[in-house]
């Protein structure tokens, strides 16, 4: 008899580590439109290949016994067999989605991530499903070995169509890392054709932004050239094309436009965030500095010479601030201005970004501002030409009273926050627990502010299938999916269930605008530990009390998804 068990869809799976439960049967709860998850593991006790396709499967390991898994139930369930990555201390840690039929497992444990689909025409009650676990080695006929029980309850309240949800999600798109490990042209058919693969599952999260890059290596590639080691490059080039004949300049937006187009297709039309405009990343020391000395930016703009056949960078200020106009006069041609956001990444010098910020509402006063920012000053300092704030975690727990007066008086902006390479506690990497994926949703509500931004959807090193593990960024910072064979997107455990925190997210919302304070604090009671914010990141916090364990966010979900029962219609 294998040791085989089920367990929650936030479970980590660590490769050589010894499991010591074993459960036969588990209970689920979600709603109508969304879905509900778990997963089934396999101790390593013997040499093992799960199988989930109908296909038979034979391994170079000829002692290898095939597990098939196999759900009955009322609803789809979708299962992806469960692939490892090494982390920070070495360990290999569950977190890819394979779409692979089999996969063997040599010597370590195994699993898959099996998410059952709720449709939106579903009717309350309970419902039942089994996973049927049949074995067999070389010719022998499969034998049923195990049977999994699996228990949903789901809600009378449907949840939302993500793309009508108000979370205000950004996660950066890097295109040009994209083609790279796609092995594409840059901008090319097979580029979108890429791409769209991607947008795809921006879209499922309830992504709200657009990515555009419009300068050359906006961040200067984050450094990588320190990382010799890594071998990795990360550096962004422009979406805009410029060419220059005779004595004018010529900027060709189609290829920005067409990117637009296909993220509008997918819903994601809130916002196009522009980059590579304000506050350029510089690395003199490297050589990485500002092209035209006489701008107030280190912006970088590339062009084709048609005069002599040669591609040049723009060294004169007046030839920069003809681009930012040309690009302020085509969002508002093509009446797209009032989505538009001129980003800067964490601004740390006040006065060069406010020289930087000035010079373009000069030239471009269309343009609406947005700053991730981790230097707290910045908060006050800017309340005014910012209209979109995202403060790091770190700043707002600092300045969590300036914050909240803001937005009762800037009613027209939006507050988002951001984690990155930092904290430990909560974040996404993979040494993170998962329930801190799904806890993003959750505080964004309790804290009551717009929405999340991360930097990282698809910053990929050099081999991000095998290792995420890239100098100081610790592993998983770097990205949320992983590129697959197919020329497309493999999801991970942290994806999914960062996804199901923002299902958490419309859940309370939709609380709260029934006026069910109560079961919203309720709800909040079980999963945030610490209730005030300002004590988060000070000399005296402990990230332990931050939020609840597992179990508490299992009695959370539980607690949450009855509770819509009082509000559905």
């Amino acid at each position: 008899m294998f040791d085989i068990s089920l367990k929650h869809e936030f479970y980590k799976l660590i490769g050589d580590d010894k499991i010591t439960s074993f459960e036969d049967t588990i209970e689920l709860y979600s709603t109508p439109n969304s879905t509900a998850a778990f997963q089934v593991v396999v101790a390593n006790d013997e040499n093992v290949a799960i199988n989930l396709g109908q296909s038979d499967w034979f391994s170079h390991n000829s002692d290898v016994t095939v597990l098939r898994f196999e759900y009955e139930g009322m609803f789809t369930c979708e299962m992806n067999i469960l692939g490892f990555i090494t982390d920070d201390d070495g360990k290999s840690k569950a977190d890819i989605l394979l779409k692979n039929d089999a996969v063997d497992f040599i010597g370590t444990n195994g699993g898959a991530y099996c998410e059952i689909k709720i449709p939106k025409n579903a009717i309350n009650g309970d419902y039942e499903g089994k996973i049927k676990i049949y074995a067999k080695k070389m010719f022998a006929p499969e034998t049923l070995i195990k049977t999994l029980n699996v228990k949903l309850y789901v809600s009378k309240y449907t949840l939302s169509d993500v793309i009508e949800r108000d979370l205000h999600l950004d996660l950066w798109q890097h295109l040009s890392n994209i083609a790279r490990h796609h092995d594409v042209s840059l901008w090319s058919d097979e580029h979108f054709a890429v791409l769209e693969k991607y947008v795809a599952t921006l879209a499922d999260l309830g992504q709200k932004a657009v990515t555009l890059v419009v300068s050359e290596i906006p961040w200067s590639g984050q450094s990588c050239f320190e990382q010799k080691q890594f071998d990795s490059n990360l550096f962004e080039y422009s979406i805009v094309k410029t060419k220059k004949e005779g004595e004018n300049f010529y900027f060709d937006y189609s290829t920005m436009q067409r990117y637009i187009d296909l993220c509008k297709k997918y819903g994601i039309v809130d916002e196009l965030s522009i980059y590579g405009l304000a506050n350029v990343w510089k690395r003199p020391e490297h050589g990485y500095d500002a092209v035209a000395a006489d701008y107030p930016d280190a912006v970088r703009i590339r062009y084709y010479d048609g005069n002599d056949g040669t591609y040049k960078y723009m060294t004169e200020a007046k030839d920069i601030d003809l681009f930012v106009k040309s690009l302020e006069a085509y969002f508002l041609s093509t009446d797209q201005m009032e989505a538009v956001r001129l980003c800067a990444d964490e601004p740390a010098d006040v006065e060069a970004y406010k020289k930087s910020i000035d010079h373009l509402l000069e030239i471009a006063p269309s343009f609406k501002l947005k700053a991730a920012i981790n230097h707290a000053e910045f908060i006050g300092e800017f309340k005014n030409e910012i209209f979109d704030f995202v403060p790091y975690i770190g700043c707002l727990a600092k300045e969590y009273d300036r914050v909240q007066d803001y937005k009762k008086i800037m009613t027209d902006k939006r507050f988002l926050w951001y984690v990155c390479c930092g904290p430990d506690y909560p974040n996404t990497f993979i040494k993170s627990p998962l329930r801190e994926s799904a806890f993003i949703g959750i505080l964004t509500s309790y804290m009551e502010l717009h929405g999340f931004l991360r930097w990282n959807y698809t910053v990929y090193n050099k081999d991000p299938r095998n290792d995420l593990r890239y100098g100081t960024f610790p592993a998983g910072d770097i990205n949320f999916v992983y590129p697959a064979n197919n020329g497309g997107a493999l999801l991970s455990l942290r994806y999914k269930a960062m996804k199901r925190g923002f299902d958490y997210y419309e859940m309370l919302e939709a609380l709260k605008r029934a006026g069910e304070t109560d079961l919203v604090e309720k709800c909040y009671d079980i999963v945030v530990k610490e209730k005030n914010i300002r004590n988060y990141f000070n000399d005296n916090f402990c990230p332990s009390v931050m939020m609840c364990d597992d179990n508490g966010m299992y009695e959370f979900v539980k607690i949450l998804v009855t509770s819509l029962d009082k509000i559905a219609k």
